[in-house]
Parts: structure tokens; C-alpha cells; sequence
């Protein structure tokens, strides 16, 4: 694929050398051209960094809220001297092989071409003959679409018809990373298309640490088969890191490995790489694929403030110093220590220190909802009723996501509510918890509590014990809940997951 000489990057300069008496050229790779969100360009720009692609989703939501969207984006592109990488995302998560053939969900193939016809005509007239990048479909091969040859047909028309409208713009079939066996079936869309991309996405809860770690090799994996099978550039239009749940060193740690092996991906084919978001979004809607870990995909945390992750992300997008290949050691978790802490019938507070970047601090009577106390300067309160007999226990956490957790704290007249527990015999894997526990009147049941959520009946087992199979991943916090045949409550320890 020829692109404008600006859309590039730096791709470096070929270096002359005699061997044998021979001359060869032998060209010096460089970095990656990368790019951003369109939407914060300017902010990468102002912290040092410029960027080659302005990245943008366009779907059937459009219908809704109209093209205004698009109309800004394109807008903001051409102010900022980037080149639009549009996710034309029409299909989404509902693409099925009855969905793409009868329509579902107020999509239909008749839609999806006279909206695709829209997008593009609208390109063309904005953009003229600047390049753009069109990623057709991000993640389309599922569903059972994956192994639909007519969808190979479909595609193709797709693409001609956008082509047609748009000339200028360059287009990219976006395969999921997935089902490389299939990708072959896809050759007529992948003949009228000028390159393939794909997405590289790691957090919490999904993927476990060595999955997190693996993600470049991932990448350069997936970047060798699509230029194996196709010939075509390839374009990592869309890569996510979750910092959710204390994972600031690991998206820190994958991008350093990213830079390190810049020059095996430039030799693979990749022409670049794009970074979803500047900086974390704390409302980004929780029913995506990676829940609470959506929010905390940024290089940069909410506050603005930088993570570990940005300086790797700039070394790699502008080759300056060196890339780290030694591991960088896992830094311990986040704890927090509660001191100075109040409970009466309308005021709760505590002091907190942590060994991380403090976010907030939050309180739960009997292990009900977080609530957010305000900063006090001398620590963390906030006035809301605690019945008599309750408990209230404390929770801090890091401005990226992870957690530290207090004892309980007994309110007004506890006492007569909570009975003295003896817990033992605490085991258990990322698919399973166990305990043992006797005390008070008889034990009636026995409940588990993941990183702060619902609690969880467990079922009392042969041997005496109380077990059942939650997903609680390495690192997650763990608290059992035991209520005598009086009513009366007991809590254990927070325990680190796993425990063996």
C-alpha cells in the first residue's frame, strides 16, 4: 500500500553497505507511525507527543444521534493533520450468519450499504484527496460469520461500493485475532481491500497476568499470519490496556516489550499502531466487554496525571531512549492502613495511607454499597446513617482500580448482631473458594465476597466445610461471611487470591 509520505511516519532511511563487492540496501527500521483518538490528539500533541492517525468509531447508532459525530470527527482530523482511521462498526457484537441474512436488531444488509454509502460519500466530501483509513467491520469473523463464505462476497461488494463513493480512502478488513484457519475464506474482500487490521485488548477480570504479559507476542503472532496469508499491510488499529485492579506495571510492561521489538513487527508488516485512549474515562458505559476495565484503558489516569505506561508509549512512538528487555520486577499490591477511624449513628471516617496513588475511600454497612467519602485533608468522611448493630468496613482504592479493604468496624450496639467466629482451612484456586468455621448458636450459612461485590452463598460440603466454584482471579480480594442460627454475623480475614 502506497500512502502520502506524511502518513509514515518514521520508517528510517536506507543504509548503504559493500558486502563481497556488492551493494545492498539494507533499510534501518524505525518507529511505528501510531496514532490516538481524534478527540485527543491535541492533548498528546500538547504533552510532547505528535501522532500520525486520528482514530474514530462510526456504527448504526448514527441513526440516533446522526452523522454530527462524523461531521466533527472528519473536522478535527484535518485541524489536527492526522489521517481519520474510521471503525466502520455497522454489524458490532450482534453480527450472526441469520442476523447479516434476515436482519436483527434494526440492522439489515440494505442498511448497512446505504449507511456505509453515507460514511463514505460523506469522507470524500470532507476529506477530498487527504488520506483515510476505513476499517470495514472490526471483529466480524464470529457468530458463525467466521466460516459463512457468502459473507467473503458480501464484504467485497462492501468494500467496492465504499470505494466507489470514497476513492481516496485506503481500506482495511478488520479481522478479530482469532480463528486463523478460517481467515483464508475471506480472500475476495481481502483482494479489494488495500490491508487488514486487527485489535490487541488485555484486562481485568479476562485475562490472567501471563495472558496480559503475552499480548506482544500476541500481536506479532497475529501480524505474521495476516501478511503470510494475504501479502497486505497490516494495520493494529486498536490497541487497549486495562490498568483496573493495580495493572499500571503490566500495561507499562507490554508497551516497553512493544518498543523493544519494533523492528520485528516494521520487518512482519505492521505499518502502525494505534492507542484507544489518552486517558481514562470514568464513564465509559460498564456494558462492554471488559466492564469496570473499560474505564481505566487511558495512558494517563482521570486526573490527568501520567501512568508508567505513557513514557513507555512515547519512547516507542518517537525512538527515544532505549527499550528496557528486562522485565521490570511486579510491584507489590496495593495496601492501604485505616487509622483514626470514627463510626457513630450518622459519621463515618478514617485516615488512610496507601503505598500507591490514592483515588478515593469508600465505606459499606454490612457489606452493602460503596459509598465515597469526601476528602477531608485529614483524612476521608462523610455523614450517612450506620442502624444500630450494623458494621462498617472501609475500602481504598488506586487510581487504577485496584483495591485495599479494612476490618469491619463495629457501629452503635453492634455487640448484640455479630458473634466471635473461628475460621480455618481457607483454600482455593481462581474457579474456587473454601473455608471452615464454627461458633455462635450453629452456623446457618456461609458467604463469600469477591473485590467487594455481592455476596455469595456457598454450599456446605461432606467433609464440614463450606465450597462452591466463583471466579476470583490471582490477586483478587477475598472475604468470607458466616451467619449463626440466631441471625447474628461473623466476618473473616481479606484474604489475597489465590490461597493454597
Amino acid at each position: 500500500m502506497m500512502l502520502p509520505k506524511t502518513s509514515l511516519g518514521n520508517i528510517g532511511t536506507l543504509t548503504a553497505l559493500a558486502l563481497a563487492g556488492c551493494l545492498v540496501l539494507v533499510p534501518t527500521v524505525g518507529a511505528l507511525s501510531i496514532g490516538m483518538h481524534v478527540n485527543e490528539v491535541g492533548l498528546a500533541k500538547k504533552a510532547g507527543l505528535a501522532t500520525t492517525y486520528g482514530q474514530f468509531w462510526i456504527g448504526s447508532w448514527m441513526k440516533q444521534y446522526g452523522w454530527g459525530g462524523l461531521d466533527q470527527y472528519l473536522a478535527t482530523a484535518k485541524a489536527e493533520n492526522v489521517i481519520p482511521v474510521i471503525e466502520w462498526y455497522y454489524w458490532g457484537d450482534a453480527i450472526t450468519v441469520n442476523c447479516v441474512k434476515y436482519g436483527c436488531n434494526g440492522l439489515s444488509q440494505a442498511d448497512w450499504n446505504s449507511m456505509g454509502k453515507t460514511l463514505a460519500q460523506k469522507v470524500h466530501a470532507t476529506m477530498g484527496d487527504k488520506p483515510v483509513i476505513i476499517v470495514v467491520e472490526t471483529e466480524f469473523n464470529k457468530g458463525g460469520v467466521q466460516s459463512w463464505e457468502d459473507f467473503d462476497g458480501l464484504l467485497a461488494a462492501h468494500i467496492g461500493m465504499l470505494r466507489y463513493h470514497a476513492p481516496n480512502a485506503k481500506y482495511y478488513l478488520g479481522f478479530g485475532a482469532w480463528g486463523d484457519s478460517e481467515w483464508s475464506r475471506f480472500d475476495r474482500a481481502m483482494a479489494t481491500a488495500d490491508g487488514s487490521g486487527f485489535q490487541t485488548m488485555r484486562g481485568r477480570p479476562h485475562d490472567s497476568d501471563a495472558s496480559y504479559l503475552g499480548a506482544t507476542d500476541f500481536a506479532l503472532k497475529t501480524v505474521k499470519l495476516l501478511k503470510e496469508k494475504f501479502g497486505k499491510p497490516v494495520l493494529l488499529h486498536d490497541i487497549a490496556l486495562s490498568t483496573y485492579e493495580g495493572k499500571e506495571w503490566a500495561q507499562e510492561r507490554v508497551l516497553k516489550d512493544f518498543h523493544a521489538k519494533m523492528g520485528e513487527f516494521r520487518a512482519a508488516g505492521l505499518e502502525g499502531m494505534i492507542y484507544r485512549a489518552y486517558k481514562d474515562d470514568p464513564n465509559f458505559p460498564l456494558n462492554n466487554y471488559y466492564g469496570y476495565g473499560e474505564r481505566y484503558m487511558g495512558l494517563h489516569r482521570a486526573d490527568g496525571s501520567a501512568k508508567p505506561g505513557w513514557n513507555a508509549w512515547k519512547a516507542l512512538a518517537t525512538e527515544s531512549g532505549s527499550p528496557d528487555p528486562t522485565p521490570d520486577p511486579t510491584p507489590s499490591p496495593f495496601t492501604a492502613t485505616f487509622g483514626n477511624v470514627k463510626v457513630q449513628e450518622w459519621w463515618v471516617q478514617a485516615s488512610v495511607s496507601t503505598n500507591g496513588h490514592l483515588a478515593r475511600v469508600e465505606a459499606a454497612v454490612n457489606g452493602g454499597a460503596w459509598i465515597v467519602l469526601d476528602n477531608k485533608g485529614w483524612g476521608h468522611a462523610k455523614s450517612f446513617h450506620v442502624p444500630a448493630g450494623a458494621t462498617v468496613q472501609f475500602r481504598a482504592v488506586s487510581s487504577d482500580g485496584a483495591a485495599s479493604y479494612s476490618q469491619k468496624y463495629p457501629g452503635p450496639g453492634a455487640a448484640p448482631t455479630t458473634f466471635q467466629a473461628n475460621w480455618w482451612g481457607v483454600k482455593g484456586n481462581e474457579w474456587w473458594q473454601q473455608v471452615q468455621v464454627s461458633g455462635g448458636s450453629g452456623i446457618a450459612k456461609v458467604e463469600v465476597q469477591i473485590n467487594g461485590g455481592d455476596w455469595k452463598p456457598l454450599d456446605k460440603q461432606s467433609w464440614g466445610g463450606y465450597a462452591k466454584s466463583y471466579h476470583a482471579w490471582k490477586g483478587s480480594k477475598v472475604q468470607f461471611r458466616a451467619t449463626d442460627t440466631t441471625g447474628k454475623l461473623a466476618w473473616s480475614s481479606v484474604y489475597t487470591w489465590p490461597v493454597a
